[in-house]
């Protein structure tokens, strides 16, 4: 066989074993980085209530989910007013446990009823039979504020033509 300058081989284009590529360095053809399993979703997660009028309740629905692809159960949420005198409250929450299959969800139901004009703070953490992916913690947040007037409507019933009013 004659070899002319054209076929040979250059320095350049030889590959030592330095050169060879590790299985450990090979691409993954896979673009996706959201994991298998259990994943949970408490929305809307963080909650703010705003600015609430002292005395006057706000209530919101929040909706836990699987959206995993993996069933898991829910043993029960913990709910712990982070800063304020009860005005934060769980209202409503449903049987325990709740067996949630992919896409299944449930709702529990805070309260929030200032009494003054701090702001208040709590968090809603679930607790499951497994370690969940996802953030399982949802936290809450409003400020009691007083409006520039409150009035006060009273309709009496009746033949009765007396009023008595108590005015603070």
């Amino acid at each position: 066989d004659v070899v002319d300058d054209d076929d040979a081989v250059d320095d350049d284009d030889v590959v030592d074993d330095d050169d060879a590529v590790d299985d450990d360095d090979a691409v993954d053809d896979d673009d996706s980085t959201e994991e298998g399993g259990p994943r949970i979703e408490i929305s809307p997660s963080p909650f703010d209530f705003g600015s609430v009028d002292v005395g006057c309740p706000q209530v919101i629905d929040l909706t836990v989910t699987n959206t995993g692809d993996e069933p898991f159960s829910v043993w029960s949420v913990d709910f712990q007013e982070l800063n304020g005198t009860g005005e934060l409250v769980l209202a409503a929450v449903p049987d325990w446990p709740q067996v949630l299959a992919p896409t299944d969800s449930f709702q529990v139901t805070i309260t929030y009823l200032p009494v003054d004009t701090q702001a208040d703070s709590s968090q809603l953490e679930v607790s499951a039979d497994v370690t969940l992916l996802g953030d399982p913690v949802a936290m809450q947040s409003g400020t009691g504020t007083y409006g520039p007037t409150q009035t006060d409507e009273f309709l009496q019933e009746g033949n009765n033509a007396t009023d008595i009013l108590f005015v603070m």
